[in-house]
């Protein structure tokens, strides 16, 4: 399910840490505004930087009064409603820039200061109107140096929602993320194996879910193979089949799915997506479109193994179209590898092949070509490049260019290449659909999946951008022994 990425924590010493700031340009308007003059930058320095304490500091500033209630003067501010997410608040490459979004459509009159901590080095800071979202600004500044930054967002004085944010920038092609589920230290597969026997085979006490979830969510999936065969081996049964007959509903299907490989549970997933009645496209594409090419072949040997049927040839019957070629073409596992270094030349002739069109729509074979073949890291150079050549953004050109089904696949591949974070984040928001019509097995799959690469980065974009913990969306809209798994699951260990 992805390449295992180093454990770091976040390096909380901050103290030695010098500010600089650039200058922010931004057309910022709240509601209400429209028609009016937009916001500006307030600039206390000749070089165009405003100061706080003797630190450069990008202010921006709304003096209208931004409500309808015109029988109060009262100008009201609400700093809680301010919304910031986005890669540039979580994580950094060095020498790439990092990009975030700051909403204010409900936060009512206020200035707005934006201050970034970098590791004893001067800084770029600059913000432009968000290509899509009304009252919003997209900001972005450029580490040159590995270490840790800290971002500070403030509406009139008052830290918004999850600031001071902190950002490990990094060297390399790998950016280092956090699961919620490492490997166990002192680990035994006999001595858990023993602990899950003594906790099913005792009819007078019941089972012990307890022990069951303690084990299955410290252990890496690694472990919990080595568990499920050291079970095997010793005592006859498949520990997998002997819990999934036991255990009731939702937690019997979530720890049926620890138990597998990930290679068998993705291939699983996906002949379930296909075979039901109601077919999930969207779970499909999130497989197809999220893993590497060395585990997209292993998903499909895993097909086969399981099912006795080949993948490709059952997404060609079941899609069509130019989604059907799309998935196939990442099915070919051609991509790129990351570790190759970015050609600046190269880039610029992808962006001119995808902006070759003057009559607004994009090529479709060129987008496949391009987006199914290279590598994250140059396919991300791709958007920032192909955004400043034609002023819009790549995504909005997909809307407006693309209009045979392959726009939800490359929208959620685009999404995917620029935050697998934010995207996953997005994902499990769709599952939960407002607690109304829960999607058990997308929610548990994506928690399960990424509980070893990015979880604690899911949780926290997730977070920032819902104003609500999954934690408690979780204690919302699940009960039991399930919601105690899933909580377990994510909750840092």
């Amino acid at each position: 399910m992805g390449n295992t990425q180093s454990q770091q924590s976040y390096d909380e010493e901050k103290q030695d840490m010098q500010s600089c700031y650039g200058a922010c340009f931004s057309r910022l308007m709240g509601p209400g505004s429209k028609g009016k003059e937009p916001m500006k930058p307030i600039h206390d320095e000749p070089d165009g930087n405003a100061s706080k304490d003797g630190i450069p500091t990008v202010v921006i500033t709304n003096s209208e009064d931004i409500h309808d209630d015109k029988k109060s003067n009262e100008v009201t501010s609400y700093p809680e409603k301010i919304k910031v997410y986005g890669p540039g608040i979580s994580e950094g490459r060095l020498g790439e820039k990092g990009v975030f979004t700051i909403e204010t459509a409900e936060a009512g009159s206020g200035q707005m200061s934006v201050r970034v901590r970098g590791p004893k080095i001067s800084l770029d800071i600059r913000s432009q109107p968000h290509p899509t979202l009304e009252y919003a600004f997209l900001v972005e500044y450029n580490p040159t140096q590995i270490g840790t930054y800290v971002i500070e967002v403030e509406w009139s004085g008052v830290h918004v929602s999850g600031s001071p944010f902190t950002v490990d920038v990094v060297e390399g092609t790998e950016m280092i993320y956090h699961g919620t589920i490492t490997p166990y230290k002192d680990f035994s597969p006999e001595n858990d194996a023993d602990t899950l026997q003594k906790s099913i085979a005792d009819p007078g006490n019941g089972i012990n879910e307890k022990a069951i979830v303690d084990i299955l969510t410290s252990r890496s999936n690694e472990q919990r193979i080595a568990i499920r065969n050291c079970y095997q081996e010793k005592y006859q049964k498949d520990i997998a089949k002997e819990l999934k007959a036991i255990l009731p509903g939702n937690i019997r299907r979530c720890v049926f799915a620890m138990l597998c490989t990930r290679d068998v549970y993705d291939a699983t997933s996906l002949r379930k997506a296909m075979k039901t009645f109601k077919k999930q496209p969207e779970v499909v594409m999130e497989i197809i479109c999220t893993r590497s090419s060395p585990d997209i072949q292993l998903t499909k040997e895993g097909y086969t193994k399981t099912f006795s049927r080949d993948l490709e040839k059952d997404i060609g019957s079941e899609f069509s179209g130019s989604l059907k070629k799309f998935l196939l073409l990442l099915c070919q596992v051609t991509r790129e590898d990351a570790s190759e270094e970015v050609s600046e030349e190269r880039v610029k002739d992808d962006v001119r092949k995808l902006s070759g069109s003057s009559e607004g729509d994009l090529d479709e074979d060129v987008v496949m070509e391009i987006f199914t073949s290279r590598s994250y890291r140059h396919l991300r150079a791709v958007l920032d490049q192909y955004a400043r050549v034609n002023q819009i953004d790549f995504m909005d050109a997909v809307d407006c260019g693309i209009r045979s089904n392959l726009k939800k696949g490359m929208k959620a591949l685009v999404n995917f290449i620029r935050t697998p974070h934010v995207y996953f984040a997005e994902r499990l928001w769709e599952t939960i659909k407002g607690g109304i019509s829960l999607d058990d097995k997308s929610l548990m799959r994506i928690l399960i999946t990424r509980s070893e690469i990015d979880l604690v980065e899911v949780l926290k974009t997730f977070q920032q951008q819902y104003q609500k913990p999954l934690t408690k969306v979780i204690d919302e809209v699940t009960h039991g022994g399930y919601r105690h798994l899933l909580i377990t699951i994510i909750s840092t260990k």
